[in-house]
C-alpha cells in the first residue's frame, strides 16, 4: 500500500496514474514531498506503445525543508522550500537495478522499475547488458520468460519472436512482417558502473520508422543517453587509484515504499532501539544534531552529524543525499573509515529494492584482511538480520499512515514529530 492513496486522472485518452505522498520525513533535517504522475508505456509508435512511452513525463515534487530547531508547528509552505524549482523528471534519473555479479548472462531477468516491467539480458554480440520493456509486442507476454538464442537475440518464449538490443524484431518464425515499428519492443539505455547495472527509464525511440526505414533519432537518443551517464550517482572513493576500500554488498526487495526506506536510513535516532543487541544498544543515546553543510535543493543535500553514532564514541558522521534515491553516510574514526551506501530503488507503490554497500578501510592490515575475507553468504545472512529488525515497523507503519491519510489528514497531522531528531 502506498502512502497518500491512489488517485486517477486522464490525459489525451491515455490512462494516467497519480501517486502522491506528502510530508514524508527524511531523518532529522529534511522532508521529502514527492508527487508522482506517470503513465505506463503500453503501446507502439503509431497506435499505443511508443507514443505512450514518449509522452510519459513523470514529475516529482522533491522538496526539503530546513531543520526545525524548535517544535513550534507542524505546518510548512511548499512555495518557500526551494528557490530553483520543485520538480524533477523521474524518468530522466539513473537507477541501479542489480549487482552485475548476481546476474546470469545465459538468461534474461525481470525487474519492475517505476511500475515499468523490464527484461534485463546480456547481449553476447556487444558484450554488454541490455534492457527492453518486458513485453513482447506480439501478445504482450513477458520477454524475460524467453531465452537468449544462438544468434545472441532475446527470443520470446511464447512464439519465438526474437529482438536485438535496440528492440528491433529480427525474427518472426511464422513469417510475419517485421519491418514495422509495431513489431519493435521498447528499449532503454543501461550502463554498468562500480559493479552495478544502472538503467535510465526514459524509453528510446523505436528502431524503425512507419515506412520500415531505420530511425535516425534512435542514434541521437543513444548519444544523449551516453552523455547522461555522467549523472549516475556513484561512490567516488571506489574509483580512487590504489583503492583499498573493502565492499560488503547486499540487496533485498522490501514490502514498503522507497521513501519509507530512505526515511529509515536517514534517521539515526531509531538505531539504538530498533537494532538493540544486533547493531547498537539502547544505552548509546547521544545528541542527534545533524546540520546542513550545503543548501537544500531538489538535487539533495550534505550534512554533518557532529556527535555521531554510539553517543559520540566513534566521532562525527557525514551524510550525502542525492535525489531521488542515493544516500551515503561516512564515518572517519581513529582506527577506520566506514561508509554505508543505500540506493532506494522504486519498484511500484509500496515496494522497493534496497541496494546496500557497506564499505570499510582500516588503518591496521589485520582487520582489513579479516573483513575482506568474510564470505558472501555470511554477509548476506547478517545484513538481512538487520533488515528484519526494521521491516515490521516500516511495513505496518506505512500501511497505517496510508489508512489515516486516506481520510484526508496530512502527514504532519497523522504523525506527531516534536524533536529535532524528527
Amino acid at each position: 500500500m502506498h502512502n497518500g492513496g491512489h488517485l486517477r486522472a486522464q490525459r489525451k485518452g491515455f490512462g494516467w496514474k497519480c501517486y502522491r505522498r506528502e510530508g514524508v520525513r527524511l531523518g532529522g533535517p529534511a522532508k521529502l514531498l514527492p508527487s508522482i504522475l506517470y503513465s505506463k508505456s503500453i503501446a507502439r509508435l503509431d497506435s499505443p506503445r511508443f507514443k505512450a512511452a514518449a509522452l510519459t513525463t513523470l514529475r516529482v515534487i522533491c522538496c526539503a525543508i530546513k531543520s526545525i530547531d524548535s517544535p513550534k508547528t507542524d505546518e510548512f509552505e511548499l512555495g518557500k522550500l526551494l528557490s530553483d524549482g520543485s520538480t524533477i523528471d523521474w524518468f530522466n534519473e539513473w537507477y541501479p537495478v542489480a549487482f552485475t555479479k548476481d546476474l546470469d548472462k545465459t538468461r534474461p531477468h525481470r525487474f519492475v522499475l517505476l511500475d515499468i516491467p523490464l527484461a534485463i539480458w546480456w547481449d553476447p554480440n556487444a558484450a554488454a547488458w541490455r534492457v527492453l520493456e518486458d513485453v513482447c509486442p506480439h501478445r504482450l507476454v513477458p520477454l524475460s520468460e524467453g531465452r537468449i538464442n544462438e544468434a545472441g537475440l532475446l527470443e520470446c518464449g511464447y512464439h519465438g519472436w526474437a529482438f536485438n538490443s535496440r528492440g528491433r524484431c529480427e525474427v518472426v518464425p511464422q513469417q510475419g512482417k517485421t519491418d514495422t515499428p509495431r513489431a519493435c519492443a521498447v528499449a532503454y539505455h543501461a550502463a554498468e558502473r562500480q559493479g552495478l547495472l544502472f538503467v535510465l527509464p526514459k524509453p528510446l525511440p523505436p528502431a524503425l520508422l512507419p515506412n520500415g526505414d531505420a530511425n535516425a533519432s534512435l542514434g541521437e537518443a543513444l548519444m544523449e543517453a551516453v552523455a547522461e551517464e555522467a549523472r549516475i550517482p556513484l561512490v567516488p572513493e571506489l574509483d580512487e587509484r590504489d583503492c583499498k576500500w573493502v565492499c560488503q554488498d547486499t540487496w533485498r526487495d522490501l514490502p514498503y515504499d522507497w521513501s519509507t526506506l530512505l526515511e529509515n536510513v536517514l534517521d539515526p535516532s531509531h538505531v539504538p532501539f530498533t537494532h538493540h543487541a544486533s547493531l547498537s544498544n539502547r544505552k548509546n543515546i547521544g545528541a542527534f544534531d545533524l546540520k546542513l553543510m550545503s543548501p537544500l535543493s531538489k538535487h539533495g543535500f550534505d550534512g554533518i552529524w557532529k556527535t555521531g553514532p554510539r553517543a559520540g564514541q566513534l566521532g562525527s558522521q557525514s551524510t550525502t543525499f542525492i535525489a531521488p534515491v542515493f544516500m551515503r553516510n561516512r564515518l572517519d574514526s581513529k582506527a577506520f573509515s566506514a561508509m554505508t551506501v543505500v540506493y532506494a530503488v522504486p519498484m511500484r507503490p509500496g515496494r522497493c529494492r534496497l541496494i546496500n554497500r557497506n564499505i570499510f578501510q582500516f588503518n591496521n592490515p589485520l582487520p582489513q584482511f579479516l573483513i575482506s575475507s568474510v564470505p558472501g553468504w555470511w554477509n548476506h545472512i547478517s545484513s538481512h538480520l538487520l533488515l528484519e529488525d526494521d521491516q515490521i515497523f516500516l511495513h505496518l507503519g506505512e500501511q497505517e499512515i496510508a489508512r489515516r491519510r486516506a481520510e484526508g489528514v496530512s502527514h504532519s497531522q497523522v504523525c506527531y514529530m516534536p524533536s529535532q531528531a524528527d
